[in-house]
């Protein structure tokens, strides 16, 4: 790790708030090539055998046999002997895998370690998530055949007639109506599996993301029939549960979008606890960046694994993902200690008070308030009215660093960074977790 200090502090022989311990971690994803037998109390298998792709050819990663509690690692298990066996991919076995199991590679396992050893192995692996190998989603071809006017288009079955294409939408960048739509239009993959199920929000900028915009919750009346809605009280709140939704929303104006944090069949529970922080005017982005690696110590002391966004502004975002079986209340409390917990070890770096008066403007805000039934906030991937056409971006905690530019992640940079990184947010949607034990470590925490 990395012992750093505030820049105008002293030098003393003794414990200082004024300094910090920040914990480096790189994270990859590799190719699951089989496991090793358990041992002691193990059930299921001893470790992972991983492999990379380096120079065009498969190389051996090392093993992880960290990071599995028993159902987790009971689940990984039965994808693993869905798998057809094969034969030993090396000319050598590697070390320690004598006995492996290998099977076709079919799975990828997304590793936390500390640093690459010289014989090129992982140190310290710790899984963190498991996908399907499956080939990208290609892109699909351009929706609009002119980008000026208007135009009729059919997406997944469904006619719409798109207006003021040429409209722009990010004055300082020149991007266009049409350019939102056809990224959305093109993101939809990755955005989608983060909407579906979720009642928006509508803000809509009629002129562009520097004109003035308003919120529309009820669908109204001129909504196509082919969009789902979702009765609340008296709201019918519009469910974006496919591309030509998205499109439509875009459409109206929707330059970004606000989700609930529940899904439909579990309203009243959160699908994750939402840590918003916010570096106001005045707080650098070092700051946010200490801010962050504090709160995910904390995580990691308390057993919970988190997940970093930028917020597509100036903040981040960290989801905490969930089982929806919680009240936002439980939610919102649990936030709410650790926010004190981290605020009273590092009293100069961050602050929970709501009242801009009193805010000491240097620091970053912690809003756990924005835990709440009916509140909203930006999935990933979705673009924000900023300068630049930012988008909400997945992070790895390794990014999470001095350097960090929360405004680098734009409507042009995403494709690249996916091509290289994949969704690095899919484990928000499959990585359920529970509160009890966590609930328990807190007063360890405060200690």
């Amino acid at each position: 790790g990395i012992m750093a200090k505030r820049r105008l502090s002293t030098y003393e022989g003794r414990r200082s708030d004024e300094w910090v311990k920040i914990k480096t971690a790189q994270t990859q994803e590799c190719v699951v090539l089989g496991w090793t037998a358990p041992a002691g109390a193990r059930k299921y298998f001893g470790s992972l055998a991983l492999g990379v792709t380096r120079e065009g050819k498969l190389a051996f990663a090392g093993n992880a046999g960290s990071g599995f509690d028993e159902k987790s690692q009971k689940e990984v298990f039965r994808q693993l002997e869905a798998l057809p066996a094969v034969k030993m991919p090396f000319k050598t076995i590697p070390d320690g895998n004598k006995t492996t199991h290998w099977v076709k590679p079919e799975l990828m396992a997304n590793i936390r370690f500390t640093e690459w050893t010289n014989e090129k192995r992982m140190r310290a692996p710790v899984f963190l998530s498991l996908r399907k190998n499956v080939p990208e989603p290609e892109a699909p071809p351009p929706l609009f055949s002119k980008r000026t006017g208007e135009e009729t288009v059919t997406v997944d079955g469904q006619r719409m007639r798109i207006q003021n294409l040429d409209k722009i939408f990010f004055p300082r960048d020149g991007y266009t109506k049409a350019d939102t739509i056809e990224y959305y239009f093109r993101i939809a993959p990755y955005l989608l599996p983060y909407m579906t199920g979720k009642p928006v929000v509508m803000k809509r900028y009629p002129d562009g993301a520097e004109k003035p915009f308003f919120f529309q919750k009820d669908a109204g009346n001129a909504m196509p029939s082919w969009i789902r809605k979702l009765l609340i009280e008296d709201t019918h709140f519009v469910m974006c549960d496919n591309r030509a939704t998205l499109v439509y929303l875009a459409q109206l104006g929707c330059i970004d979008h606000n989700l609930w944090q529940s899904s439909e069949a579990t309203l009243e529970s959160p699908d994750f606890i939402l840590f918003d922080l916010d570096p106001g005017d005045r707080a650098l982005v070092a700051t946010l960046v200490e801010a962050a690696q504090s709160l995910h110590e904390a995580f990691d002391q308390l057993g919970l694994a988190a997940y970093p966004k930028t917020s597509g502004a100036a903040g981040m975002h960290i989801y905490v993902p969930l089982e929806p079986v919680y009240s936002y209340q439980q939610a919102r409390s649990m936030a709410e200690v650790i926010c004190h917990v981290v605020e009273h070890r590092h009293p100069k770096l961050m602050t929970h008070e709501r009242s801009l008066g009193k805010r000491p403007h240097d620091r970053v805000y912690l809003d756990y308030m924005q835990i709440g039934l009916g509140k909203t906030v930006p999935p990933p991937y979705s673009l924000r009215p900023q300068p630049g056409a930012t988008l909400s971006t997945p992070l790895e905690w390794a990014e999470v660093r001095a350097g960090l530019d929360p405004r680098a992640f734009t409507i042009r940079t995403i494709w690249s960074r996916l091509a290289e990184k994949g969704d690095l947010f899919e484990a928000t949607l499959k990585h359920r977790q529970r509160l009890e034990s966590p609930t328990e470590r807190l007063e360890g925490l405060a200690d």
